[in-house]
């Protein structure tokens, strides 16, 4: 079956493939996320100052950050050992359960010690309803990330598309009615929208996907024995990559000025619709790689998944690139003059990120943990130092250049372990 379909009729093939048809509706969810959040960040862009969208950048990017360390690794587990178990909703249950009480646990030491490590942002605590708006978004938040990967293990992303399309309907209007609140306005956008997505996604969305299942708090220790060694590697390894674009907002707003914080979540939002490509076709593989039993049926999704890719993510660069100025005037003047260079450097590095994803998406189905691991720390060692070394002088261009540096050398040496296996192999 050729890659581009020419007829109706190959269309509808091609759309049949499990493979393409979810990774075309995560890619569809990322870039909705994408959509929806670079018009919720023109709205509060027109109607907040830059310190006002700096400082609730840093608290959302604050709440992501805890949700990164509480999950513990399970969003990938879910998909792993979903086909394989029987007692999927004890598994889910259980999973949730134990997020949202290490969530808690998490968001009470984050408060107590913020004075120590973003005194910035230590006045939170002071105002009552910022602080529960910012409680209630976390532990909903780590329950709507396990939720999603429901859907894409049971490989029907269709539901996960149609959740995310909830959550941002909701959100992207509400800053217009929070404006005279300033920061709890933006906060509590993303809060009220996160909480009334979760339940619709337990009451409805997931009993279609398991008939019968019912949230409820309890944590099956067996389950959780059986699974938390491949959870608890993959959630060092998530942590170390997710971390330096997390922790980015609040290295800027320690670092250099406030606003800038802003101008770097712009340009990271409108890059994430490019680096959501690799990273939904991946995704698609890592469920359809754990659901298959031949290794030559994963090695033919594989070539697939490349060359779908290559297909679709290098025309989207070259056009961003082109026009990266443009994109950037909607959000206003001032964040087409400060982060257009910014917004091109990252482009460039989706390019070793894709390479970078597929070889990590191997070695999760592979359960090469460690492999994982080692991958993650050292991008992440890379991107946040030289991050930092370079923000003082060369403002947030550093950022920029951290990022091609950080998985350039990653994709270099899996390039060059790549070859010296198959040298190796061909000497056999």
């Amino acid at each position: 079956m050729p890659l581009i379909p020419k007829s109706l009729n190959e269309l509808k093939i091609h759309l049949k493939d499990p493979l393409f048809k979810n990774s075309y509706y995560i890619l569809l969810t990322s870039v909705s996320i994408s959509i929806f959040g670079l018009i919720f960040w023109v709205i509060v862009a027109r109607f907040y100052s830059p310190d006002e969208v700096g400082l609730a950048s840093a608290i959302l990017s604050m709440s992501q950050l805890i949700c990164a360390f509480s999950t513990l690794g399970l969003n990938y587990s879910i998909i792993r050992f979903y086909a394989q178990r029987d007692d999927r909703i004890d598994m889910i249950n259980s999973g949730i359960s134990l997020v949202v009480f290490l969530t808690i646990i998490l968001i009470i030491v984050v408060l107590a010690t913020l004075q120590f490590w973003s005194p910035i942002l230590n006045n939170l605590g002071d105002n009552y309803f910022l602080l529960v708006s910012f409680v209630f978004l976390t532990v909903f938040y780590a329950i709507f990330s396990l939720q999603s990967n429901v859907f894409i293990a049971a490989r029907i992303s269709r539901l996960s598309f149609l959740q995310n399309i909830i959550f941002n309907l909701i959100r992207t209007p509400l800053p217009l009615f929070f404006v005279f609140v300033g920061v709890l306005g933006i906060v509590s956008s993303w809060t009220i929208s996160i909480v009334f997505t979760v339940l619709v996604g337990s009451l409805w969305l997931i009993p279609k996907v398991l008939p019968g299942y019912l949230r409820k708090p309890r944590m099956n220790k067996q389950i959780l024995r059986q699974i938390m060694p491949y959870s608890f590697g993959n959630y060092i390894s998530g942590i170390l990559g997710s971390l330096p674009t997390m922790i980015m907002p609040l290295l800027i707003v320690n670092t250099i000025k406030v606003e800038n914080a802003a101008y770097f979540s712009i340009a990271w939002s409108i890059t994430i619709i490019v680096s959501s490509i690799p990273g939904a076709v991946a995704t698609s593989l890592f469920a359809e790689g754990s659901s298959s039993k031949q290794d030559i049926e994963f090695h033919s999704n594989l070539i697939k998944s490349i060359k779908l890719i290559l297909l679709l993510l290098i025309p989207a660069i070259f056009i961003f690139f082109i026009f990266a100025d443009k994109v950037l005037l909607f959000f206003g003047q001032t964040y087409s003059e400060n982060a257009t260079r910014l917004f091109q450097l990252l482009l460039i590095g989706c390019i070793p990120f894709a390479l970078n994803q597929i070889y990590l998406t191997i070695k999760r189905v592979q359960i090469d943990i460690k492999t994982i691991i080692y991958v993650n720390l050292v991008m992440a060692i890379l991107v946040i130092s030289v991050s930092y070394l370079l923000l003082k002088t060369d403002g947030l261009i550093g950022i920029g250049i951290a990022w091609i540096f950080g998985q350039g050398v990653i994709a270099m040496i899996i390039c060059m372990n790549l070859v010296l296996k198959y040298r190796a192999k061909i000497h056999e």
